[in-house]
């Protein structure tokens, strides 16, 4: 019976951003998804590291660069206090030094590197299209978007569809011109 429990409960996520916008506009996406909750929001590093110990979140989405105490030092504090939680970092900056101490840290690695039509998909993804809307904007079968969804959660670091959202949110968009 547990199994079955787990199964139908949803992924609880913490948002850790400072920039109102955007942690706005990652409640409004993950929002939008049945099977995940948004159990609390932080505008600066220290407030997630509490927050953890409160709502016990399954995944936490933290931006690298915070206020009071910067995302890397919020995701050690996290990962040696609950091992168990999912550390994802959110960054504008792909420099090794930003992103590798933070995978040190206790953060999960991005996912490797997507297709021009994956990044499309999940563009589409991030506009809050269906996967019918989705094949005709792209000008695609549905089957074809569900299969390019599940192309990138297959891929290493993409394990769940918090990961997804979060590369649409992220990546996907800047690099897609529809």
């Amino acid at each position: 019976m547990k199994r079955k429990e787990a199964e139908l409960r949803s992924i609880r996520v913490l948002i850790a951003e400072d920039h109102s916008m955007v942690r706005e506009g990652l409640r409004t996406f993950i929002g939008a998804t049945d099977d995940i909750e948004v159990v609390g929001e932080a505008s600066n590093g220290a407030e997630p590291v509490a927050l953890a110990d409160r709502v016990r979140p399954d995944v936490v989405l933290m931006d690298l660069v915070m206020p009071e105490v910067d995302g890397i030092e919020a995701v050690r504090r996290i990962h040696s206090a609950h091992p168990e939680i999912k550390l994802l970092a959110l960054t504008g900056f792909a420099a090794d030094s930003t992103v590798v101490p933070a995978i040190k840290a206790g953060a999960a690695d991005a996912p490797e590197q997507l297709t021009r039509r994956e990044a499309e998909v999940l563009a589409c993804l991030g506009d809050g299209l269906s996967n019918k809307e989705i094949g005709k904007r792209l000008y695609i079968a549905e089957k074809t978007v569900k299969t390019h969804v599940s192309a990138v959660l297959a891929k290493p670091g993409a394990t769940d569809r918090t990961q997804v959202a979060l590369y649409a949110v992220r990546n996907a968009r800047p690099n897609v011109g529809l």
